[in-house]
Formats: C-alpha cells, structure tokens, sequence
C-alpha cells in the first residue's frame, strides 16, 4: 500500500509540472468592444477569425507580444490600437502558418475614424501578410517598424496623407507602398533594403506610376537598418565570387556563401528584387552562370532558417569581360619578340613552338 502511494503521488506530482511548464496562448476573434490589454504574460495570440476593433474602443498591445494570423484571417480596426514595442522587446504581427509564406493572412486595415487616426505604432514587425497595413482613408504616424516579407507593404487608400519614418521596408513581394490616395505621402528616413533611388522606386507604386496618385517621397534614405536588434534571421551574410576577383573572363562563376549555423536555406539572384529565383537548399559553394553581357555583375543572397526568418541581403560583384584576347592556349610562332607583350592569365598556357628570343 506504502509503495501504491508513492507511485499516485509521483504521477501527480508529473502532471503538476506538466501543468506548470504549459505554454500559455491566447485564442481570439469577432468584435473587441471594450478596452483590452493584449499582455506580455498571455502570448501568443492566435487570431482564429476575422478581428474588429470597435470604434471608441481602444487595444493596447503590451512590448513583447506575439500576435500570430491564421490563413485569410483580416484584423479590422476603427477603434485606436496603442502597440508600443521597444529597440528591446518588439510586438510581432506574423503568420499562424507552417511553413510561413507572403501573403498568408490579410492584414490590417485602418479605418477612417477619429480614434483610428490616434492610433500608435512604434518598434512593431509586421511579416507574411498579403498588405501588411492598410490605410482606409485615414491618416496615421507611426515609426520604427519592419515590414517585411509581405505580398504588399504598406497601401494608402482615399484621402489618407500618412508619415512613416525610420523604418525597414524589405522582402516584400510586389511593392514596399502602393499609393492609392490622391494626397502626398511622407515616408523620409526610412531603409529600403539598398539606397539605390531607381530600384527603391521600382517598388513603389505612386505619381510616378500614374499621375491621378499622390506622390510617395522617399528622401532622405537610411543607408541602413533603422534598428537592427530585432534581427531574428541568419547572422553575417556573405557572397564572394570567385575569391575576391576583380574580372572573370568565364560567364561561369563559383560563389563562396556563409552565414551563421541558422542557415537552412538561400535565395540567389543578379536581380536585386530576386524576381524568378527559387529557394535552395544552403552551400557553402555554388557554380552559378552569369547573364551573358559583358559588365558589372552584382550576385545578391539572402539566407533563411528553419522558421522561414530571412538575413539581410548580400552581395558582391565582379566585371565578365567578353572581348579582348583570345583565351589560352597562345602558341608563339615568331622567333623573336620587337615590341612589348603582357602574358596572361586569360591566355595561359603559352605554348612556344620555336626557339624563341627576348631582346632587352
């Protein structure tokens, strides 16, 4: 009986753990309307429906909460969403999805109401939706977000005239902003994944695109990562072509790729926007071939982990020379040499088929 009793004492003591180290997730959808907390202490969220914020009703989303979508699901608000993340402990919008994808879950639309317009945002990452935010005809000022990884980054509809600044807009599938509204829009001091103007434009759809649209002014542009903390794919990106050189005769390249031990898998490109490229399997080592055009040629990577986190983008670039000499062998036929030569490389091995003479 003694031994009966330690073993049923034993078994609840397990399930007593068991109890203690669950997990805590908090399921929800259909209409917020009253004031709510989303807490640090009842993350995640999954968002199992379409969610409404009501108007007069306010969310507050506490630093550190993890608010996870499932597929197609919208979150609506015409009410004010107070989600003040810090450099240190960011509030995540992302996919409930395995594996994660663009475009997985739709988004959140602001709506043209008072309170949505006192809406706060700040240190917030917004990933895997089809438009990460929507404005409805509101005008809002939100900074410090990462918008990455969505079909659509941010979209501005009616007369919205919004200000998003210090912030990351990479990754995104179709376009970083579309336009829709006839008001100009602020979007200074923001990092773009590269600080060329024409490639930051081309995912961008404005006044430039069509002249009804208002204008989306980019300038200034950081030059880097507004906030880099939150950081939570592979580490150190790197590409190297054919180590370190400066100009390949060969459109045929091999690449040198590392990041950190996260790595799982990487994307490769020549084009900046990774248009056509498919996701493989990671290698230290890959022979790629290079467009056919003599040039410049930029080679771009980017590196991801098993939870579909991405590295920023690298990259390196080598010039592919087409004309000039003849590739090697070079067989020398005259038997003495009057002017002055350079043996190459290019045009090794030099085969020398009579007696041949250098005259200093």
């Amino acid at each position: 009986m003694k031994k009966f009793n330690i073993i049923i004492t034993a078994i609840f003591i397990i399930i007593g753990l068991i109890t203690i180290n669950k997990v805590c997730t908090t399921d929800i959808s259909g209409v917020i309307n009253t004031n709510t907390i989303f807490s640090a202490a009842s993350s995640p969220y999954i968002i199992t429906g379409d969610l409404y914020v009501d108007t007069n009703v306010t969310l507050t989303i506490q630093p550190g909460v993890v608010i996870k979508f499932n597929a197609n699901v919208t979150m609506y608000n015409y009410g004010k969403i107070i989600a003040n993340g810090t450099s240190n402990d960011t509030i995540l919008f992302t996919s409930n999805v395995t594996p994660k994808n663009k475009g997985d879950w739709k988004g959140i639309i602001f709506y043209n109401t008072v309170n949505a317009e006192l809406s706060e945002m700040e240190y917030v990452q917004i990933e895997y939706s089809d438009t990460a935010i929507k404005f409805a005809g509101v005008s809002c000022y939100f900074s410090y977000l990462n918008i990455i990884n969505n079909n659509v980054g941010i979209q501005i509809t009616g007369a919205s005239a919004s200000e998003i600044n210090y912030s990351n807009f990479y990754y995104n599938e179709f376009y970083n902003v579309i336009c829709s509204s006839t008001g100009d829009q602020d979007f200074s001091n923001n990092y773009w994944g590269f600080t060329f103007s024409s490639l930051i434009d081309d995912k961008i759809l404005d006044y430039m695109d069509n002249q009804n649209l208002g204008a989306v002014d980019f300038q200034p542009i950081m030059s880097s990562s507004s906030w880099t903390n939150n950081v939570i794919g592979p580490k150190n990106p790197s590409i190297i072509i054919n180590n370190n050189a400066a100009v390949t005769y060969q459109e045929t390249v091999t690449l040198t790729l590392s990041a950190d031990m996260s790595a799982t898998e990487m994307i490769i490109s020549e084009n900046p926007n990774f248009t056509g490229a498919v996701w493989e399997s990671f290698s230290v080592s890959k022979t790629i071939s290079l467009s056919n055009n003599e040039g410049s040629k930029k080679v771009y990577v980017i590196f991801r982990n098993n939870q579909l986190y991405e590295s920023a983008v690298s990259f390196d670039e080598i010039y592919l020379v087409k004309s000039g000499p003849t590739p090697g062998p070079t067989y020398i036929t005259s038997l003495e040499l009057l002017y002055n030569d350079t043996w190459t490389v290019f045009g090794s091995p030099y085969i020398i088929q009579n007696n041949y003479t250098y005259n200093l």
